[in-house]
């Protein structure tokens, strides 16, 4: 009997635990830039509170090393809340950046001031090569409340395009264009004006 107590108990642990919807998402989830230029996503994670706040995580983030390079990162400001510090570590490898953070603030902190959802970090990419829909892939490593207990939660991956730049001859047409478009404007206020 006290252990089908236990088992019950455990089953409503774990349905409290997957009850939060915490969700980890890249944002935008989808989004197109011309070769040469720069992309950046935020790394979100989103359905925290009641009680749960955010104290450690280690993700990787997946993407086509032959179509983006790794440059940069920034972390956000929700695990290291009155600047007690937080520990910090990227390692970009060949299509993988593993981004880790664990806070230093208090338990009782974490839990009453930290949001319920917010960015972890916003990584830059620089663009190398053309290509539609390749992906930007999330998976966890660890995942840890303020106390150190693990957080489940739901991965909403992302996509980039590279698109050509256009050519200088599209450039041209379009100024042409456009200025045989205000010409006719022009004219036909002119006519209006000398015939009224």
């Amino acid at each position: 009997m006290k252990k089908c107590f236990l088992y019950i108990m455990f089953l409503f642990w774990i349905i409290d635990i997957q009850s939060h919807a915490v969700v980890l998402s890249i944002d935008p989830l989808s989004q197109s830039v011309q070769l040469g230029s720069q992309v950046s996503f935020n790394l979100n994670i989103a359905g925290l509170g009641n009680g749960t706040a955010l104290g450690t995580y280690d993700i990787n983030i997946g993407f086509n090393h032959g179509m983006l390079d790794f440059p940069s990162i920034s972390f956000g400001n929700q695990l290291d809340l009155y600047t007690l510090g937080d520990v910090q570590i990227v390692t970009p490898s060949n299509g993988t950046v593993e981004v880790y953070e664990v806070s230093l603030e208090s338990v009782s902190d974490l839990n009453s001031l930290q949001s319920s959802s917010f960015t972890l970090a916003t990584l830059t990419f620089q663009t190398l090569t053309l290509g539609m829909n390749s992906p930007i892939t999330l998976s966890v490593n660890a995942l840890g409340d303020a106390s150190g207990y693990p957080i489940l939660a739901s991965l909403q991956n992302g996509s980039v395009s590279i698109i050509p730049v256009p050519e200088p001859e599209l450039w041209n047409l379009m100024l042409l264009g456009g200025g045989l478009v205000g010409y006719q404007v022009k004219r036909k206020k002119a006519k209006m004006l000398s015939a009224g």
